[in-house]
């Protein structure tokens, strides 16, 4: 698949994402709505630093040499894959004590599903190019 394209699905997903998202969440009553900010308050302050270290370490190691293009971003794919699985998994059970309604979180689990399809297609797009 040719890059611009993947870069293409990669946004597009995320666009959609996004807006499912924000259409789930017009379901959700005030309270509800009140209840999700407070359990996520923490995860939306410090779930960026793993995402900066990433970008920054392979920044650094794909401009010092040190590690071959293909193993680094491998490395990369990999740990991006693993950090969006934790997120995953760690959204799930938080939004398991919530209670919400089930029509949220259907919506919500497509749009996060969709978004993941993009990285994937992306990162899959990015790992056949030729070295």
């Amino acid at each position: 698949m040719p890059m611009e394209l993947a870069i293409g699905v990669l946004l597009c997903t995320i666009v959609l994402s996004r807006l499912l998202s924000e259409r789930a969440l017009r379901r959700l009553s005030q309270d509800q709505k009140a209840s999700l900010l407070d359990a996520f308050s923490g995860l939306r302050a410090y779930s960026a630093i793993p995402v900066v270290v990433l970008v920054v370490a392979f920044l650094g190691l794909g401009r010092s040499g040190i590690v071959p293009v293909r193993p680094l971003f491998t490395g990369y794919g990999v740990a991006v894959l693993a950090y969006l699985a934790g997120m995953f998994w760690y959204t799930r059970r938080k939004l398991a004590t919530l209670e919400l309604p089930q029509e949220y979180l259907q919506q919500f689990w497509i749009a996060r599903s969709l978004s993941l399809v993009g990285v994937v297609v992306f990162l899959a797009a990015f790992a056949g190019r030729p070295a």
